[in-house]
């Protein structure tokens, strides 16, 4: 199974790739570094799943043009690591420089998927402009979202880290996934959204939870003097039957890359929810996009950096401490994470103590896992169940005319509905009230 060990960094970062290897792909290493006929396009994934969630780019054909490496970020997936009291955006952008580091890799082309994945590589392009070749950013999330999506936010998440049972964390996630994926994905996908959550952010992991969604929540637009300075071939890509992100804002990133090199591309799918990346039939066009992205990459020129220090990590603090006029950053030490961090002292103090008390919560709360440490169930097994009982409890009180004319049949099918689905289209119906979806 394939980590790279952050340097400085108390982490084990997962990733995947299309090499040979066993079902994760080969690991990259000194003695076994990347075939060299083939770039490499690191893949970041989107905010429902970790690095599985590019299962469709490693089934393209983008797989036999380029080496792919899907990495999961702090908090995702099989990554190990303590929740980060300073971490942002910045610090991600940090992590995944520190990878390609680990792995031997001087540059790569990117794909990132959704808030935390787009907000970091946009960093990561502008303190190492050398190792970014190219951006692909995909579902651009509106960093200021309306009320609406706030308070389904907030009320779900708590419901979730409070259940007392699994029917109680499915019935949860079973509302959240549509927002990014709408009512595109088959049960096969649909069971590996709800294991997932269950077995990684589960009430008795709730501080895995925290350090995951702090970058989610803190996503903001960087000012037009930070964007300008990338200087990357961009494409950007968004549905356009979205209700977390939006059209409107891919234009505004477009607009905020005066100098990305050819000029920022940006493209709207019809019909496609947030994260059309995991959805088969959205995927393809995604991966046309990408492949005739590649074929006219135009030169990117080089910038000029704010200062004239050599060493890459040195020189990338500098150059975020001039863009935030902040004197005292430029002491800390580059080779750490937290160095890059621009969460205030008061807000890491309240973080401190939001996981002082999520640590005692843990302590008495709900774990979804049977004891062989694998979650109960999949949500499909659930519903299967629940469409048998329903069919038994409707035959044992009807009648042989009334199951003949097909009343019973009707009343099953109600009853399937209520249970599961009717719940997040009653979620949909309320939210599309508050947001022109198309």
């Amino acid at each position: 199974m394939p980590f790279v060990e952050l340097a400085n960094e108390d982490v084990q970062m997962f990733y995947r790739t299309n090499l040979p290897g066993d079902e994760y792909g080969g690991a990259i290493s000194s003695t076994s570094p990347p075939p060299k006929d083939r770039e490499p396009l690191l893949l970041l994934p989107g905010t429902m799943i970790d690095s599985t969630d590019m299962t469709e780019i490693f089934a393209s054909p983008l797989s036999k043009r380029y080496t792919l490496i899907a990495l999961d970020p702090r908090s995702v997936g099989q990554t190990k690591n303590d929740p980060h009291l300073e971490r942002d955006a910045w610090t991600d952008a940090v992590d995944f420089v520190k990878a390609l580091d680990a792995l031997g890799i001087d540059s790569v082309h990117v794909l990132a998927v959704g808030g935390p994945s787009v907000t970091a590589v946009k960093r990561m392009a502008i303190l190492w402009p050398e190792r970014v070749k190219s951006l692909v950013l995909v579902a651009i999330s509106n960093p200021d979202p309306p009320d609406w999506i706030r308070d389904s936010w907030n009320e779900l998440v708590d419901r979730y880290l409070h259940a007392k049972d699994v029917e109680t964390m499915e019935d949860c996630v079973n509302e959240l996934y549509p927002l990014s994926y709408g009512e595109y994905l088959g049960e096969a996908k649909i069971d590996e959204v709800v294991s997932y959550w269950e077995s990684q952010y589960y009430p008795a992991n709730g501080s895995r939870f925290y350090d995951w969604a702090i970058p989610f929540l803190l996503r903001q637009r960087l000012p037009i003097e930070y964007t300008s300075l990338i200087h990357q071939p961009t494409l950007i890509l968004n549905g356009a039957s979205t209700l977390v992100t939006s059209p409107e804002e891919a234009e505004i990133l477009q607009g905020s890359l005066p100098n990305s090199a050819g000029g920022a591309k940006l493209v709207i799918i019809p019909d496609a929810p947030d994260q059309f990346h995991y959805i088969p039939q959205f995927a393809g066009i995604l991966v046309d996009e990408m492949i005739n992205f590649y074929r006219q990459l135009p030169e990117t020129k080089a910038r000029k950096f704010l200062n004239n220090e050599k060493d890459s990590w040195k020189r990338a603090l500098l150059e975020l401490a001039e863009l935030r006029k902040d004197e005292s950053m430029k002491d800390g030490d580059p080779t750490v994470a937290a160095s890059f961090s621009c969460v205030a002292p008061d807000i890491i103090a309240v973080r401190k103590s939001a996981y002082e008390r999520i640590s005692q919560e843990e302590k008495g709360a709900f774990s979804p896992f049977g004891p062989d440490g694998k979650p109960l169930r999949k949500l499909s097994e659930r519903r299967l169940a629940e469409i048998s009982q329903g069919a038994q409890h409707s035959r044992s009180r009807s009648d042989s005319d009334l199951w003949a004319s097909g009343v019973e049949l009707e009343v099953i099918e109600s009853d399937e509905e209520t249970d599961m689905p009717t719940s997040t289209e009653d979620l949909r119906k309320t939210l599309a009230k508050d947001l022109v979806i198309g």
